[in-house]
């Protein structure tokens, strides 16, 4: 598995359970299609695990040192520009100014249309975004760019809605993380099963066994092993596969040890079921 693949492996079950949003009401996207579904990138890129993992994945997609300066239309490309120039002189020791492009000039003020490094003739620009659906947004901001003289020689994004972007934008050598055809309904996702005479709940499917552990001692279920098949991972299997564990545990008025440290992690991050949370041997 190349370094790319396996970041990517990492960042997509974050993504997954921070970013994509489920709606009551249909909503209108950029593409004017009507979506119960919302992916959400600001929740990744504005979050400190999400943004690093996110630019981490990124500089795996590009050689950075191609590049004379990153950014984008504000305010989606503003934290990944950001981060990018960062990571990019504090890992590799590359200088990689960032800039923003407005979607207008501010009307007061040095009424500059791009914030951030000076933009000059022959400059190579890498143009980042979180989410692209039609991709007219990035293109008005690669116009702002050229007509300082600069060129923009890639595009990339988080998450290619699929709706036009890449069609838009073939052009400047258009790359995107993901697509939606990386987050699959949940419909289509194995139902997790409770296996009481071994211990485990599980998601069982031809790519293997993915599988949480438990032992039982009074009113306290002990996790202390998760497990997912290569084959299965970046799925989100493991987050699913847990809260169904704490999903049983409080239908059933238990408490949860949580000593595998995976599941330390993830309560971590779900503060809505730390009251589960108690010591061994709990009655």
């Amino acid at each position: 598995m190349s370094k790319f693949e396996e970041l990517k492996s990492k960042l997509l079950p974050f993504v997954r359970s921070h970013a994509i949003v489920a709606l009551k009401e249909p909503i209108r996207l950029s593409s004017g299609k009507m979506s119960t579904e919302y992916f959400d990138g600001r929740r990744v890129t504005l979050h400190p695990e999400g943004m690093t993992l996110f630019a981490h994945t990124l500089l795996e997609l590009i050689d950075p040192s191609k590049f004379d300066a990153v950014g984008g239309p504000s305010l989606g490309a503003d934290p990944i520009a950001t981060a990018i120039s960062i990571l990019a002189y504090l890992e590799k020791g590359i200088i990689l100014p960032a800039f923003l492009v407005r979607k207008e000039p501010k009307k007061y003020g040095l009424q500059k249309l791009i914030e951030g490094t000076e933009l000059k003739p022959g400059m190579k620009v890498l143009i980042v975004e979180d989410v692209l659906t039609t991709g007219s947004s990035a293109l008005q901001a690669i116009r702002a760019v050229e007509e300082t003289g600069a060129r923009v020689n890639c595009v990339t994004c988080l998450l290619d809605r699929k709706e036009g972007a890449s069609e838009t934008l073939k052009a400047y050598q258009f790359k995107s993380i993901f697509t939606k055809d990386d987050f699959a309904s949940p419909s289509s996702t194995p139902a997790v099963k409770h296996d009481k005479s071994k211990s485990e709940f599980f998601v069982e499917s031809e790519g293997g066994k993915a599988f949480l552990s438990y032992t039982k001692k009074g009113n306290v279920l002990d996790f202390y092993h998760t497990f997912v098949p290569e084959a299965l991972r970046g799925q989100g299997l493991a987050e699913q596969i847990v809260e169904a564990g704490f999903q049983y545990a409080r239908q059933n008025n238990l408490k949860v040890f949580p000593s595998c440290p995976y599941i330390l992690r993830w309560v971590a991050k779900h503060e809505e079921w730390r009251s589960l949370i108690s010591g061994p041997g709990t009655e």
